[in-house]
């Protein structure tokens, strides 16, 4: 129906059409209409990244990335250039019979304009100028039986030159010392293969295919080994080390660090034998401050007295060569002295004041804290106190304000108390109070020299026929053996076998004899020499040994389980232990009974923020350069210091940075090497080559698992890694791990190599116990439980803690029976005759204070028999 207007009214059935569903925000163009070109405070004072417009985008990506090409640039043509230190090449030999003396022989006289800086004090480090190639390089030959040495040496190299075997390439030395280097960290190399023009041409290309091999293997993608025969070969070598690309070590990043080459002990008045240390070298890394701390690489912290810039010896222009030789001669005629003091000024002189400490542990009060029960004398004055006066009471630290807990024991309170709540406030961190000349041949000092003689293979003479290899002949009894055994005419007989033979073929002179046969000589193992075979061996370690396999098959088959002693309560035995609803949810107070070395550690309150903190304030730190020839004094240093340091060994020194010299609880997570297989146990002494610093330790070993809780090991796993825990000082991550073990011959194994965790004191490692017992009688829900607890008390003490088995069912001890330790219990659902019960009681552990800096310097390694396991033998029968 119309309505009078003419007009239409829908009704109330109108479609309605649903509007336009734009995000429910405004477009960008909404927002620029109606701002009308006005721009929020906000906007103009933060820089946001949407309003930059593409283009400027682009343009602002194209200029950082240009900027850090150009940083990259910029380095590698410093390196060995003239603002910064020679280019420091380590020479290590890979094989026993390969000598460094003829390659350090052609780089020095690789090019006839080169310039030589000799060292004194070191008979295999020298510098060169190269004016052709317009860089300076540093070289360091080494032994390559000393793992110390080049360990140390890698630690600070530029770059690495390894020398291989043109024939057998590496032997096991050599292999072992690259799997240390891997570990550590391995900076860029060249690899070279001396004396490979000495080899015949048939058997060049059969070399060619064992290095090949080995190289894929182990360097992957490298290029091939450069010769080393003639000084062109040095120069190409010198070339690629300089234009090849760096690999930087990230223990290198923000630390400053030198290679000595000088040192100088001035002795002092002071007490003691003490004196200065004067070591000389160039500054590499990041600038060395003269307040700041530094660590000589096996022997310890120091502090810095003073720093003298020195005249370079191997400066970048020729000309100022000739001009330093002359000063230093007419300097050596009046004064009677060296070049190094030639050229001396003082760069900075440390300040007392912003000087870093020494200390590294915190000083324990045992007093502190100290609480005891008030007297009724002292109550009576207090309460007539508050009833006469306002309540003041009696004067405390707010830290050491506490209360007795109520139903406590006050010795174990007092002791928790000192250990969790002292802390101190420093800075970022606070403790916890709880032999050939040159031009030799490349065969040089073979590796058999220094294997003793009982381990050498001996060489017997046997008569065999002709044509019989070594292997066959060591199946053939020998003549004498033979002598002994009834058979006389037996065929087995080397000698008989060949008179018949003669016999058949009417042969029967001896000279027919003498022409089949043929004398060789043969290896016999140490096994076949059964006369001399015991007099080496050691019962007691053999014992010791077996004992240690026995364990750790026994742990491998029951893990953590243990018998419940008999004539002790298991409620004394484990009195320290508690049961745990879930060990990854259940809580644990990282500050509950702690022992009394927590209050000599130091402890982050944030960790992160503090290392964030420190970097960046040691990438704004002032002082010495790095390219800067430089003289470090090191006062209070014991005169006998560096008496036991070989004149052929790096001497390396690395600048710590703030609160790396305090103690605290370090974690390092490793993983066991493929080629150690002896049982080790938790708490056995070792020896750890972390980052920079050497010490040994007898680590705690834990799971490395997510969560808040680590379980403790007993034994060290191969199939996973695990987690050392030593109270060692505090090194920030990222670093590299390498840990050993000393034998009793003085040979250390590698055991594992790893990276390091941030420390922490909190991190909790409990230790876990299974108590089983055996169903004797079932039923549904519910069984008789016998052989877990042998007294009635112990049933009602460990009542609340939740059973298990190994057939996955989950109970309760419902009540004991009797008073020889059977007990009802509640399952969640029927047990099987042959099931095991189990409760899981877990404590909380520590590592023991045994941080020890002092290393011994290992006697020289040799390979060793391989011993199978005990189960290994087994299942092969």
């Amino acid at each position: 129906m119309a309505l009078p207007d003419g007009g239409h009214r829908p009704g109330s059935l109108k479609q309605q059409n649903k509007s336009h569903k734009h995000g429910k925000h405004r477009s960008k163009g909404d927002i620029d209409r109606m701002n009308c070109g006005r721009v929020e405070v906000k906007t103009l004072t933060k820089r946001i990244k949407k309003e930059l417009r593409k283009n400027d985008r682009r343009h602002r990506a194209k200029t950082i990335r240009r900027n850090k090409r150009d940083a990259v640039l910029m380095e590698k043509r410093n390196l060995g250039g003239r603002d910064s230190p020679p280019h420091l090449i380590a020479v290590i030999p890979l094989h026993g019979a390969v000598s460094c003396l003829p390659s350090l022989a052609l780089l020095r006289t690789c090019q006839p304009e080169v310039v030589l800086s000799e060292n004194l004090q070191h008979p295999h480090f020298f510098g060169l100028f190269l004016p052709r190639l317009k860089q300076r390089f540093s070289v360091i030959g080494l032994d390559g039986s000393d793992l110390h040495a080049i360990l140390d040496a890698a630690k600070v190299a530029d770059t690495l030159l390894l020398l291989l075997h043109p024939l057998e390439v590496c032997d096991a030395t050599g292999e072992r010392t690259l799997s240390c280097l891997f570990a550590q960290g391995l900076p860029s190399y060249v690899l070279a293969t001396p004396g490979a023009s000495a080899i015949p041409l048939k058997r060049r290309s059969e070399a060619r295919r064992n290095i090949t091999r080995h190289m894929d293997r182990r360097f992957p993608g490298t290029r091939s080994p450069l010769n080393l025969d003639s000084e062109m070969d040095a120069v190409l070598l010198l070339r690629q080390a300089w234009e090849q690309r760096r690999r930087c070590l990230s223990l290198r990043r923000a630390r400053p660090y030198l290679l000595a080459h000088h040192t100088e002990f001035q002795s002092g008045a002071e007490p003691g034998g003490l004196g200065t240390l004067c070591i000389t070298g160039y500054v590499r890394g990041s600038p060395m401050d003269v307040n700041g701390l530094i660590h000589i690489t096996g022997y310890g912290d120091f502090q810095l007295n003073q720093i003298d810039a020195l005249d370079d010896p191997l400066p970048f222009n020729p000309q100022i060569i000739r001009k330093c030789e002359d000063i230093a001669v007419s300097a050596m005629e009046e004064s009677g002295k060296g070049s190094h003091g030639s050229g001396k000024r003082v760069v900075a002189t440390a300040n007392p004041a912003l000087q870093a400490s020494l200390i590294s542990e915190a000083v324990p009060d045992p007093m502190d804290g100290e609480q005891t029960w008030p007297t009724e004398e002292e109550m009576k004055e207090a309460e007539n106190i508050h009833c006469s006066a306002p309540p003041c009471g009696r004067e405390a630290s707010p830290q050491h304000h506490l209360r007795r807990p109520p139903q406590s024991n006050p010795t174990c309170w007092a002791m928790s108390t000192i250990c969790c709540l002292a802390l101190l406030t420093l800075a970022y961190v606070s403790p916890l109070k709880s032999n050939t000349a040159s031009g030799q041949s490349f065969l040089h000092a073979p590796i058999s020299d220094f294997i003793p003689d009982a381990l050498k293979t001996k060489k017997t003479r046997k008569r065999v026929p002709k044509g019989t290899s070594e292997y066959q002949a060591a199946w053939i009894i020998d003549s004498e053996e033979s002598e002994c055994s009834d058979d006389e005419n037996s065929l087995y007989d080397v000698d008989d076998h060949v008179a018949v033979e003669a016999v058949s073929q009417g042969e029967e002179s001896d000279d027919g004899i003498s022409e089949a046969t043929d004398d060789i000589m043969m290896s016999v193992g140490e096994s076949a020499r059964d006369d001399n075979y015991d007099e080496d061996l050691d019962m007691e370690a053999e014992r010791c040994a077996l004992e240690a396999y026995r364990a750790e098959r026994l742990e491998e088959m029951f893990p953590d389980e243990m018998d419940t002693p008999m004539d002790l309560s298991a409620r004394v035995r484990f009195q320290k232990y508690r049961g745990l609803q879930s060990f990854r949810t259940s809580p644990w107070d990282p500050k509950e009974n702690l022992p009394m070395e927590y209050a000599r550690i130091f402890q982050f309150r944030d960790f992160f923020a503090s290392r964030k903190r420190v970097l960046r304030s040691q990438a704004e730190a002032e002082g010495a350069l790095p390219g800067w020839y430089v003289t470090i004094h090191i006062p209070n240093v014991p005169s006998d210091l560096l008496e036991d340091h070989s004149a052929k060994s790096p001497l390396v020194i690395f600048g710590l940075l703030p609160h790396e010299q305090k103690m605290s609880v370090m974690h390092v997570a490793v993983r066991k090497h493929p080629e150690f297989t002896e049982p080790l146990r938790s708490k056995e002494e070792l020896i750890f080559h972390v980052a920079w610093r050497r010490f040994r330790a007898c680590p705690i070993l834990s799971q490395h698992t997510p969560g808040d809780k680590y379980k403790y090991e007993r034994f060290f796993r191969s199939e996973a890694p695990m987690v050392m825990s030593v109270y060692a000082p505090i090194m920030y991550p990222p670093g590299s791990v390498l840990v050993f073990q000393n034998k009793a011959d003085g040979v250390q194994e590698l055991v594992a190599t790893g990276s390091i965790l941030r420390p922490d004191p909190d991190r909790i490692v409990a230790k876990r116990v299974v108590l089983s017992g055996h169903p004797y009688k079932i039923h549904p829900k519910t069984a008789v439980i016998r052989y877990m607890f042998f007294h009635r008390e112990d049933i009602l003490w460990f009542k609340p803690i939740e059973l298990r088995t190994k057939w996955g069912r989950r109970g309760h001890i419902k009540e004991p029976l009797g008073t020889h330790g059977h007990m009802k219990c509640v399952f969640s659902g029927s047990l099987k005759s042959q099931d095991t019960v189990l409760m899981n009681l877990y404590k909380r552990v520590f590592p023991k204070w045994t941080y020890d800096p002092h290393v011994p310097t290992p006697a020289v390694w040799y390979p060793r028999e391989k011993v199978a396991a005990p189960e290994a033998v087994e299942g092969m029968k």
